[in-house]
Protein backbone atom coordinates (compact mmCIF):
# COMPACT_ATOMS: atom_id res chain seq x y z
CA UNK A 1 0.00 0.00 0.00
CA UNK A 2 1.51 3.78 -1.25
CA UNK A 3 0.48 6.49 1.30
CA UNK A 4 0.97 10.02 -0.02
CA UNK A 5 1.58 12.21 2.09
CA UNK A 6 2.93 15.83 1.64
CA UNK A 7 6.50 15.05 2.55
CA UNK A 8 7.66 12.61 0.55
CA UNK A 9 7.92 11.63 -3.15
CA UNK A 10 6.61 8.55 -4.16
CA UNK A 11 7.70 7.17 -7.50
CA UNK A 12 6.81 3.46 -8.20
CA UNK A 13 6.70 1.59 -11.46
CA UNK A 14 4.84 -1.20 -10.40
CA UNK A 15 1.72 1.54 -8.87
CA UNK A 16 -0.67 3.10 -11.39
CA UNK A 17 -0.33 6.56 -11.43
CA UNK A 18 -3.61 7.51 -9.90
CA UNK A 19 -2.96 11.61 -9.27
CA UNK A 20 -1.72 11.79 -13.00
CA UNK A 21 -4.74 9.87 -13.99
CA UNK A 22 -6.95 12.25 -12.80
CA UNK A 23 -5.43 15.50 -13.86
CA UNK A 24 -5.66 14.13 -17.38
CA UNK A 25 -9.17 12.98 -16.79
CA UNK A 26 -10.33 16.34 -14.98
CA UNK A 27 -8.41 18.59 -18.20
CA UNK A 28 -10.21 16.22 -20.98
CA UNK A 29 -13.39 16.50 -18.94
CA UNK A 30 -13.12 20.35 -18.63
CA UNK A 31 -12.43 20.58 -22.18
CA UNK A 32 -15.42 18.60 -22.72
CA UNK A 33 -17.94 20.18 -20.74
CA UNK A 34 -17.51 23.52 -23.00
CA UNK A 35 -19.21 20.98 -25.94
CA UNK A 36 -21.97 19.46 -23.68
CA UNK A 37 -22.93 22.67 -21.49
CA UNK A 38 -23.80 26.18 -22.46
CA UNK A 39 -22.02 29.00 -20.56
CA UNK A 40 -23.58 30.27 -17.45
CA UNK A 41 -24.56 34.44 -17.09
CA UNK A 42 -23.41 35.71 -13.85
CA UNK A 43 -24.51 39.30 -13.15
CA UNK A 44 -24.35 39.46 -17.21
CA UNK A 45 -21.14 37.95 -17.67
CA UNK A 46 -20.62 34.14 -19.58
CA UNK A 47 -18.65 31.99 -17.21
CA UNK A 48 -17.95 28.28 -18.96
CA UNK A 49 -19.31 25.89 -16.46
CA UNK A 50 -15.59 24.24 -17.63
CA UNK A 51 -14.34 26.94 -15.16
CA UNK A 52 -15.89 24.33 -12.20
CA UNK A 53 -13.59 21.31 -13.26
CA UNK A 54 -10.82 23.24 -14.26
CA UNK A 55 -10.24 24.63 -11.04
CA UNK A 56 -9.12 21.40 -9.73
CA UNK A 57 -6.63 21.24 -12.78
CA UNK A 58 -3.73 22.76 -11.13
CA UNK A 59 -3.63 21.23 -7.76
CA UNK A 60 -3.91 18.21 -9.72
CA UNK A 61 -0.66 18.88 -11.34
CA UNK A 62 1.32 19.26 -8.57
CA UNK A 63 0.51 15.83 -7.42
CA UNK A 64 1.14 14.34 -10.98
CA UNK A 65 4.24 16.02 -10.82
CA UNK A 66 5.29 14.27 -7.03
CA UNK A 67 4.06 11.02 -8.72
CA UNK A 68 5.87 10.98 -12.08
CA UNK A 69 8.16 13.70 -11.95
CA UNK A 70 8.67 16.32 -14.83
CA UNK A 71 6.92 13.41 -17.10
CA UNK A 72 4.07 15.64 -16.19
CA UNK A 73 4.90 17.77 -19.31
CA UNK A 74 3.65 14.49 -21.23
CA UNK A 75 0.38 14.42 -19.39
CA UNK A 76 0.10 17.64 -20.88
CA UNK A 77 0.74 17.23 -24.40
CA UNK A 78 -1.48 13.92 -24.01
CA UNK A 79 -4.99 16.00 -22.66
CA UNK A 80 -4.24 18.86 -25.01
CA UNK A 81 -4.00 16.60 -28.08
CA UNK A 82 -6.86 14.02 -26.68
CA UNK A 83 -8.56 17.71 -26.42
CA UNK A 84 -8.18 17.97 -30.19
CA UNK A 85 -9.27 14.66 -31.59
CA UNK A 86 -12.34 14.67 -29.27
CA UNK A 87 -13.64 18.09 -29.09
CA UNK A 88 -12.01 19.68 -32.17
CA UNK A 89 -9.63 22.76 -33.02
CA UNK A 90 -12.82 25.53 -31.68
CA UNK A 91 -12.11 24.07 -27.88
CA UNK A 92 -8.50 22.79 -27.95
CA UNK A 93 -6.74 25.75 -28.96
CA UNK A 94 -8.14 28.23 -26.55
CA UNK A 95 -8.39 25.46 -23.78
CA UNK A 96 -4.77 24.08 -25.01
CA UNK A 97 -3.21 27.55 -25.36
CA UNK A 98 -4.68 28.50 -21.79
CA UNK A 99 -3.65 25.26 -20.32
CA UNK A 100 0.09 25.78 -21.85
CA UNK A 101 1.17 29.20 -21.13
CA UNK A 102 -0.36 28.30 -16.98
CA UNK A 103 0.53 25.04 -16.41
CA UNK A 104 4.29 25.51 -17.81
CA UNK A 105 4.40 28.40 -15.16
CA UNK A 106 2.45 26.49 -12.44
CA UNK A 107 5.47 23.66 -12.94
CA UNK A 108 8.05 25.63 -12.94
CA UNK A 109 6.72 27.82 -9.99
CA UNK A 110 5.61 23.97 -8.50
CA UNK A 111 9.06 22.97 -8.97
CA UNK A 112 11.51 25.92 -8.03
CA UNK A 113 9.91 26.33 -4.35
CA UNK A 114 10.86 23.88 -2.23
CA UNK A 115 8.57 24.69 0.70
CA UNK A 116 6.07 22.55 2.11
CA UNK A 117 3.66 21.32 -0.38
CA UNK A 118 0.27 23.17 0.78
CA UNK A 119 2.33 26.88 0.10
CA UNK A 120 3.47 25.33 -3.27
CA UNK A 121 0.08 24.48 -3.94
CA UNK A 122 -1.24 28.14 -3.16
CA UNK A 123 1.62 30.20 -4.29
CA UNK A 124 1.36 28.37 -7.59
CA UNK A 125 -2.12 28.70 -8.29
CA UNK A 126 -2.05 32.00 -7.19
CA UNK A 127 -0.43 32.61 -10.00
CA UNK A 128 -1.14 30.21 -12.63
CA UNK A 129 -4.96 30.00 -12.57
CA UNK A 130 -5.25 33.94 -13.28
CA UNK A 131 -2.92 33.75 -15.97
CA UNK A 132 -4.97 30.59 -17.35
CA UNK A 133 -8.13 32.31 -16.93
CA UNK A 134 -7.32 35.12 -18.78
CA UNK A 135 -5.66 33.30 -21.81
CA UNK A 136 -8.77 30.87 -21.95
CA UNK A 137 -11.64 34.06 -21.79
CA UNK A 138 -9.41 35.78 -24.23
CA UNK A 139 -9.18 33.57 -27.01
CA UNK A 140 -12.55 32.56 -26.18
CA UNK A 141 -13.50 35.94 -26.76
CA UNK A 142 -15.53 36.81 -23.47
CA UNK A 143 -13.39 38.43 -21.24
CA UNK A 144 -14.55 41.46 -19.34
CA UNK A 145 -13.18 42.13 -15.71
CA UNK A 146 -16.41 40.80 -13.98
CA UNK A 147 -15.53 37.05 -15.97
CA UNK A 148 -12.54 37.58 -15.56
CA UNK A 149 -12.61 37.88 -11.47
CA UNK A 150 -15.51 35.21 -11.33
CA UNK A 151 -13.62 32.61 -13.24
CA UNK A 152 -10.19 32.98 -11.02
CA UNK A 153 -12.49 32.82 -8.24
CA UNK A 154 -14.40 30.19 -8.94
CA UNK A 155 -11.03 28.23 -9.54
CA UNK A 156 -9.22 29.32 -6.29
CA UNK A 157 -12.22 27.61 -4.54
CA UNK A 158 -11.04 24.31 -5.88
CA UNK A 159 -7.50 25.22 -4.96
CA UNK A 160 -8.86 25.98 -1.31
CA UNK A 161 -10.56 22.52 -1.02
CA UNK A 162 -6.91 20.87 -1.65
CA UNK A 163 -4.99 23.21 0.44
CA UNK A 164 -7.15 22.67 3.56
CA UNK A 165 -6.69 18.47 3.29
CA UNK A 166 -3.07 19.46 2.79
CA UNK A 167 -2.78 21.57 5.87
CA UNK A 168 -4.66 18.63 7.79
CA UNK A 169 -2.07 16.10 6.85
CA UNK A 170 0.47 18.43 7.30
CA UNK A 171 -0.65 19.02 11.04
CA UNK A 172 -1.22 15.45 11.29
CA UNK A 173 2.58 14.84 10.26
CA UNK A 174 3.76 17.59 12.36
CA UNK A 175 2.11 15.83 15.62
CA UNK A 176 3.80 12.68 14.93
CA UNK A 177 7.24 13.89 15.02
Amino acid sequence: MTIITTSTRIRSPRRLPIWTLGYFGTIVFANMMLLWFNPLFIAGSAIPPAIFASGFVFVLRDFAQREIGHFVLIAIVAAAATTFGLAGPEVAIPSSSAFLVAELADWVIYSVTKRPMSQRVVISSLISVPMDTAVFYALLDILDPLSLILGIVIKLIGTLVFWVGLKRVEAKQEDME
